[in-house]
């Protein structure tokens, strides 16, 4: 790539990162975006916080599952070192 189509490809995102800047976030009208007091906008964002709920019970059961592979583990691990090696087998 020769200098020139980089200075080229840099100041052409430059200008695309001016212009999201520059331009006014877009606003729903009043129409589009709902009344804040009817029963559809309450009942979506009710909603909202069902699935919200939802998805953190998931998080809490996958930390809680990993909580309890490692306390096993460790359990596992401490059984392993108090079992004695017999080495050489039976004596004669």
């Amino acid at each position: 790539m020769t200098r020139r189509r980089r200075l080229a490809l840099g100041f052409l995102a430059a200008a695309a990162l001016g212009l999201l800047v520059v331009a006014e976030p877009a606003a729903a009208c009043t129409v589009c975006f709902g009344d804040p007091g009817a029963a559809e906008t309450r009942g979506l964002r009710g909603a909202i916080l069902f699935l919200l709920a939802l998805v953190g019970l998931v998080q809490v059961g996958f930390v809680s599952l990993f909580l309890d592979f490692r306390r096993r583990a460790k359990s596992l691990d401490a059984r392993k070192k108090q079992l004695r090696i017999v080495r050489g087998g039976v004596r004669s």
